[in-house]
């Protein structure tokens, strides 16, 4: 669906509206799933943090899957599922090896730009062409979330963090595409098999820390894990779910805003600061948003 035109999917006003609303939906929930594993990994190490939830979040999808019983008209579409996968787990091994050896000042807002992906998906490989009033909204969305993610100016930029948040951007990026491929053979098998190609890449992590997850309590460790998977579950259907009524160059926009959100509750929930650049990031990322959905 073409934005502001005539696209593939059609271009009904009210799938517009849709497709934006769920995609920043999407973008909430993405966001919500970090800031509590932001505060997770205060106990426990990131990755074991990511290996946990993303198994919690298989069983999640798997209820889901027995629950509703969906059927795929499109099976074949599902192997994109499958990249999407391996696309995350790149994109999030390759974030937190940034940050390992790079500030987040400078990790984040590179790694941000990965929404570039699929945006040129969309306009190069998928032929989607956006109205100008979306591309407009597209520009601020992307400039509201590098922004949003606090970048740091005066520090001297290192090579190595710099690549490796590009690969994690170009992992994260990819991932929301393949996504969009994948979401016409059926939206809650391709959360299936998303989370099933994570878990099955990830568990490594889990045989290699079992100990360390063994030294918290069982109680909170299994809230905080189901907690991350039902919302980040959550989100995924929904992502997929937008790219299948609008452009999949936009909706990667707008779902694109989960720092926005990680960065918000932190000043709501834990009294964070917000740079300057932060707040203008939020104002002008929504701006974008309000934009796409007018278009």
């Amino acid at each position: 669906m073409t934005i502001g035109g005539r696209g593939p999917r059609g271009s009904a006003p009210q799938e517009v509206t849709m497709a934006v609303l769920f995609a920043l939906l999407a973008s909430a929930c993405g966001g919500t799933a970090d800031f509590v594993g932001g505060i997770a990994s205060r106990r426990l190490p990131s990755v074991v943090v990511v290996a946990a939830s993303q198994s919690a979040g298989l069983v999640v999808i798997l209820v889901v899957a027995l629950v509703t019983r969906p059927v795929s008209a499109h099976p074949g579409q599902l192997v994109w599922a499958v990249a999407a996968g391996v696309g995350m787990v790149l994109g999030l091994v390759s974030f937190y090896s940034a940050l390992s050896v790079g500030t987040m000042g400078v990790v984040a807002p590179v790694s941000a730009l990965g929404v570039l992906v699929p945006v040129l998906w969309g306009v190069v490989h998928l032929g989607e062409v956006p109205s100008r009033i979306a591309v407009a909204g597209a520009v601020l969305g992307i400039a509201g979330v590098v922004l949003a993610s606090g970048p740091e100016l005066t520090d001297r930029l290192a090579g190595r963090p710099i690549v490796l948040a590009a690969f994690s951007g170009i992992g994260f990026g990819s991932a929301t595409a393949f996504i969009g491929e994948a979401a016409d053979g059926g939206i809650v098998w391709t959360v299936v098999i998303l989370k099933a190609t994570i878990v099955a890449l990830s568990m490594p992590v889990l045989v290699r820390r079992r100990r360390t997850l063994a030294e918290v309590p069982g109680r909170w460790l299994a809230g905080v894990v189901l907690s991350i998977g039902v919302i980040d579950v959550a989100g995924t259907l929904l992502l997929a779910h937008a790219t299948t009524l609008g452009l999949v160059s936009l909706v990667g926009v707008v779902a694109s805003l989960y720092p926005v959100f990680t960065v918000l509750l932190a000043r709501w929930v834990l009294r964070e600061r917000m740079l300057p650049a932060q707040q203008i990031g939020a104002l002008v990322a929504f701006a974008g948003v309000a934009l796409l959905g007018l278009a």
